[in-house]
């Protein structure tokens, strides 16, 4: 009966081998090796995934990754492993050889076999769960969230607005003067290269500014740390109060994005006279606030030109413009465009209103919200400039005292008023004067949203004589998120472009070999040198990468072809490729690992021959 039973048995998993298409040899072996009673077997056939799965895998699917368990609970076969896999090629863990990456090509996985249908199949364990990484690193495009904003003209290279905005601030930066034609002194205290920013006439008679004496902006290298500095002058001042120190420190703590920094300040008689020099950061290529929207025409000096224009109250703006020929960027000039944006207009108030939250939270006031102080960098990046300078100054004469901090932030807040009003009313410095002050209102009314105008209003007094720059942001309310989200986006975009030049100089390293290699006239006495041996591959190799022809003979210039091929001989990847001469008399097919063995064996022997010749030989970073 025990026979008859185990017969039945056979004869169900025969059958169930057969429509399965698991192999018979398997089966028999796991059938002469099983000796316990049929539940055992079929147990040891569960665990071979050729009894119903619970879990939906496929048959046969675990010998490819490997150990298997069970869908029944206590299985004794739990964990085991196949027995006809192939001798020392059992499953194991992997474990990558660089660290924890798990898409490193230095350790190749563990390999088991399987014969089915008279085919042996050979897998690797794992190879369908990690994914692998690729051997070559190259710009793929921007990402999906911005792709859409990326122009059509931008490929592997950075946008033409943002490289011309660049370089125009880097040429601002090198701005020099010849001084043996000028009266500026070369150097001043510890500051070198000093180039004026503005006319300099030392012949006409000093005449008060916007600020109510005499200044003078320069640039200027610090020789303790290299970098530019802006150098504003205030001639004919002299520091001597005991509480100087102490503003000026206070000043120099204060240091956030929305304004220029205060570095030091020193007094100097290299201008012959006793001046005081204030130090602020310099932000190459910026402008000011009157040049951007209320200067109607610019000069073709690369100097600042002045026009007075008077406020409410006897104050004044000295308009202050400043162009270097032709490379300014298209977008830093706006004036004559109409009425600006709200958007833009809502930009200001969030970037400026910011800047005097902090300011007067120090215990400060800025007093300097002037359109001529007020730097914008970029398309619409706002810094106050020149902060601290009336504070000092204006203390020395006296006019200046604690108590007089918070008369000082109620001016802060008018003035901002008056300029956003001057801004809305299509750049007009007339509309702030007092007889057009309600037309003005009402034009802002025509052209602008409801909370513009009341935000106008508050801060140029109303009903409310005394305001604080706390009570601004509930009227600027949910804006301030679009603003900030801008700024995000204004960063991914930034760092897509950031992408595109990450591998340039990983490329240009490898261009500097192959360009002193090829065609060198003679080397060691051998004037065939790089016309011969592992020399002669790379030639071919450069043949094929720069100059690539059509069918019709016409230069092929695709720069995504020389960008893969560079990148697949950086990384010596095994991929081969077909080299012919230009006689087409010799083929030959390399991989990309073998030219870069011998573009490494070629410069390895420049390199010994330089460092034989001379005692100090500069090394090319690898």
């Amino acid at each position: 009966m025990k026979c008859e039973e185990e017969l039945v048995v056979y004869y169900m998993c025969l059958c169930y081998c057969f429509l399965t298409q698991i192999e018979m040899m398997a089966f028999i072996d796991f059938w002469e090796c099983s000796t316990g009673p049929g539940h055992q077997m079929m147990a040891g056939f569960t665990r071979m995934s050729l009894g119903g799965k619970r879990d939906g895998s496929v048959p046969g699917q675990e010998f490819m990754y490997g150990p298997v368990t069970s869908s029944y609970p206590n299985d004794q076969f739990a964990g085991a492993v196949p027995h006809y896999m192939a001798p020392g090629l059992n499953p194991r863990p992997q474990v990558p050889v660089d660290g924890g990456n798990p898409g490193h090509r230095g350790d190749y996985p563990p390999t088991a076999q399987e014969f089915f249908g008279g085919t042996t199949y050979f897998y690797q364990h794992g190879s369908q769960t990690a994914p692998m990484f690729p051997d070559t690193n190259s710009f793929t495009g921007p990402p999906t969230h911005i792709g859409h904003f990326q122009s059509t003209t931008s490929g592997y290279s950075t946008a033409a607005d943002i490289r011309q905005d660049l370089l125009y601030r880097q040429s601002t930066s090198q701005m020099f003067m010849a001084h043996e034609e000028s009266r500026v002194p070369e150097n001043v205290e510890r500051y070198f290269a000093v180039c004026p920013l503005e006319p300099v006439d030392a012949s006409a008679e000093p005449h008060p500014g916007s600020l109510g004496f005499t200044t003078t902006c320069y640039k200027a290298i610090s020789s303790k740390d290299s970098l530019v500095y802006l150098l504003r002058r205030v001639h004919g001042c002299h520091l001597s109060g005991p509480k100087t120190p102490l503003l000026i420190n206070q000043w120099k703590k204060l240091d956030i994005p929305g304004v220029t920094t205060l570095r030091e300040v020193f007094q100097t008689k290299a201008f012959k006279d006793h001046s005081t020099v204030f130090v602020y950061d310099y932000h190459a290529g910026a402008e000011t606030l009157m040049a951007r929207h209320f200067t109607s025409s610019r000069p073709s000096s690369p100097h600042k030109h002045r026009a007075q224009n008077t406020l409410p109250g006897g104050g004044s703006m000295s308009g202050t413009s400043y162009t270097q020929s032709s490379r300014r960027p298209s977008f830093y000039s706006s004036r004559g465009q109409g009425l600006l944006q709200e958007s833009l207009l809502w930009s200001y108030v969030i970037q400026l209103t910011g800047t005097l939250r902090s300011i007067h939270e120090a215990g400060l006031a800025a007093r300097v919200i002037l359109p001529s102080k007020i730097l914008v960098c970029g398309r619409s990046r706002l810094r106050f400039s020149c902060v601290g300078l009336l504070d000092v100054v204006a203390y020395e004469n006296g006019a200046n005292s604690s108590s007089a901090a918070a008369r000082y932030q109620q001016d802060d807040l008018l003035s901002l008023g008056q300029i956003l009003l001057a801004l809305a009313c299509n750049s007009s410095l007339a509309a702030v004067q007092r007889e057009n002050m309600q037309k003005a209102m009402e034009t802002v009314a025509m052209n602008y949203s409801s909370d513009l105008k009341n935000l106008i209003l508050y801060l140029l007094g109303g009903q409310q004589p005394v305001r604080s720059i706390n009570e601004v942001m509930p009227m600027i309310g949910a804006r301030f998120y679009t603003q900030v989200e801008n700024c995000l986006l204004h960063c991914d975009l930034l760092e897509n472009e950031l992408t595109k030049e990450m591998e340039n100089g990983r490329l240009f390293r490898l261009l500097t070999k192959l360009g002193v290699i090829n065609e060198r006239p003679q080397f060691g006495l051998n004037p065939a040198w790089s016309e011969t041996g592992d020399r002669y591959l790379l030639k071919l190799f450069r043949d094929y990468v720069f100059h690539q022809v059509t069918e019709n003979g016409v230069p092929w210039l695709d720069l995504s072809h020389i960008i893969q091929t560079l990148n697949k001989l950086d990384v010596s990847s095994p991929e081969r490729v077909c080299l012919v001469s230009r006689d087409e008399q010799s083929v030959m097919v390399v991989s990309y690992e073998h030219l870069n063995n011998c573009l490494a064996s070629a410069f390895t022997e420049l390199q010994q021959a330089c460092n034989s010749d001379v005692s100090f030989a500069p090394e090319l970073p690898s």
